[in-house]
């Protein structure tokens, strides 16, 4: 398998939330990381769109690009943003990664009208095979993380 066609089955979470988000719409991404996915609606769906991530560094892409971006730890709540100030809320990727994923999920329908949910499909073929062949966790584009140093915690 070449490394384009990894990477292409490994976003297809990405082809399906453009298929879920109507154009010009606000869209609130959690844990937006380089702010790519924002990036793609804007330009592909004209959505007006906002990005937190907890680590700051990953915002320069969106702020390079004209994104609202905040730096921001999602397991404390989003009190800075205000009961249905969005139409959809996205939470890709991320789930697994926060200690506490129902107040996150509140914070998100309390937020937005709509909220997509997104996560790593851990028992995806390929990467059973390469637990199985391998001995250890696989790495993929998607999931580039030794297993000692995970920062998935479900």
């Amino acid at each position: 398998m070449n490394a384009q066609y990894v990477d292409r089955l490994s976003r297809t979470d990405r082809d399906v939330i453009m298929t879920l988000v109507p154009e010009g719409v606000r869209v609130l991404d959690l844990g937006c990381g380089d702010c790519s996915l924002l990036n793609q609606l804007v330009s592909e769906r004209r959505i007006r769109g906002t990005g937190v991530d907890i680590n700051g560094e990953h915002l320069v892409n969106g702020l390079a690009h004209g994104i609202n971006v905040y730096q921001g730890d999602l397991d404390e709540g989003l009190a800075d943003f205000p009961d249905g100030s969005y139409d959809y809320v996205i939470l890709n990727q991320t789930l697994q990664v926060v200690k506490n994923p129902l107040l996150v999920l509140h914070e998100m329908l309390r937020i937005g009208d709509f909220g997509i949910v997104g996560f790593p499909n851990f028992a995806q073929w390929g990467l059973r095979r390469g637990l199985f062949f391998g001995g250890r966790a696989p790495k993929s584009p998607a999931l580039p993380f030794e297993w000692f140093d995970t920062p998935n915690i479900r």
